[in-house]
């Protein structure tokens, strides 16, 4: 625990998950009680000093919660990123659908890790598809409010780019490191087709994706 000598707040740094217990105690200060006293000579000035004992949880970073999720369709404007700015590639055709995570703890009901520069991974694995889908990786942090936005797209450079009956079959995986160690927050299976892209959280089945299209 470190504490700031100007403002007095401490601030306490967790080294794993789990509980611990904080005393704080301040110095010895003058005890003001309505007599002269001098502080260097008899009678001395009465003294006091404080103490507390709490308990804290430190937090691990452990899933994903999807918050939100946004689809904006494109027919030939340009293609903005999750928060607005421009997604560098010009004019498409399609859609962009922006899904908004917080990353949560350990604990029961789950608390958001309110932490700016988190990393976490995504690795896109394709299982199934009719048109030209890739494989994809990449890397995002967390903002202030342990939140990260995903661009899931299915864009043209043209309006006939897209087939009609467009399919593929994704799963996505995201992840972290914690104490040196990968840990898997969430897996998805991403099914995208013409016009949409569903998410469907696999976590606990991850083998539960679709491996054809229609």
């Amino acid at each position: 625990m470190t504490v700031d000598n100007a403002t007095q707040k401490g601030l306490v740094t967790g080294a794993s998950a789990g509980t611990a217990t904080i005393r704080a105690q301040s110095p010895s200060f003058v005890v003001y009680t309505g007599n002269v006293c001098d502080g260097e000579a008899p009678p001395p000035c009465p003294t006091g000093a404080f103490a507390s004992t709490g308990p804290v949880t430190v937090q691990t970073p452990t899933s994903l919660r999807l918050d939100s999720t946004t689809l904006t369709p494109y027919t030939g404007q340009t293609v903005k990123n999750c928060d607005g700015s421009d997604a560098g590639i010009g004019a498409r055709w399609g859609y962009v659908r922006c899904a908004v995570y917080t990353l949560v703890d350990q604990q029961s009901p789950a608390q958001a890790i309110k932490k700016a520069g988190i990393g976490i991974h995504e690795d896109v694995q394709v299982l199934a598809t009719n048109y030209s889908a890739q494989n994809f990786s990449g890397d995002i942090s967390t903002d202030a409010n342990g939140r990260i936005a995903d661009f899931l797209a299915l864009l043209g450079t043209t309006s006939t780019t897209i087939p009609a009956n467009a399919c593929s079959y994704a799963k996505q995986t995201l992840s972290t490191v914690v104490k040196g160690s990968t840990k898997t927050l969430r897996i998805n299976c991403l099914h995208y087709t013409a016009t949409d892209v569903t998410i469907t959280d696999i976590t606990s089945n991850p083998t539960n994706c679709s491996t054809t299209c229609p």
